[in-house]
């Protein structure tokens, strides 16, 4: 072996040792200070095309001094809806998608007017709408997720494109539905 192959070999050596070292040294920083496993802990939440803080983030939240924090069910129950529906959903639809309302806690569904049953409080739905904000191309959204035959509990077109509403539950109910108002209440009319 010349000189040049034995010192080429000690750099890659080296620089092995010096991952390792740093892997090592990472792993018990990570154990002995709380604050880096909460960081690594956020880094962990931010999916392919969305992060948890998007889907709990409220205006009326803030405004109005609510915690609209998860708990750990409920964290899991957004991660499988964006697994499942909205990072499959904005990959197919190549643009990014627009998160309006994600998990709200009971003190927040009923700040905004949400229904006691609402999906949005367990975290197993999200109002959507694209960048445009169209409802054409609101109404892409909707049928792209049909046309996906993405594993929706419930997608609804709501007050005619204004946003798109899905979600994903073990019920697999798979409703299409039409909400509009009529005399001041929200109707919601199945479509086939």
């Amino acid at each position: 072996m010349d000189s040049t192959s034995s010192e080429q070999q000690k750099d890659t050596t080296s620089t092995v040792d010096l991952e390792k070292t740093l892997e090592e040294s990472f792993t018990t920083s990570v154990q002995s200070f709380p604050g880096v496993l909460l960081l690594s802990k956020i880094v962990e939440d931010i999916m392919k095309y969305f992060k948890i803080t998007e889907l709990i983030k409220s205006a009326t939240a803030t405004r109005k001094g609510i915690d609209n924090t998860p708990t750990p069910e409920i964290k899991a129950n957004l991660e499988a809806l964006v697994d499942s529906i909205l990072d499959p959903l904005r990959e197919a639809y190549g643009k990014p998608i627009i998160v309006t309302s994600g998990y709200r806690c009971q003190r927040l569904n009923k700040a905004v007017g949400g229904a006691a049953s609402s999906q949005h409080v367990s975290g197993q739905a999200a109002d959507i709408r694209s960048v445009e904000d169209t409802p054409a191309e609101n109404k892409k959204l909707f049928d792209l997720i049909v046309a996906l035959g993405l594993p929706f509990d419930q997608v609804i077109n709501e007050h005619n494109y204004d946003w798109v509403h899905v979600s994903f539950s073990p019920r697999h109910r798979r409703q299409k539905l039409k909400a509009e108002k009529k005399g001041g209440k929200t109707v919601y009319t199945i479509l086939k």
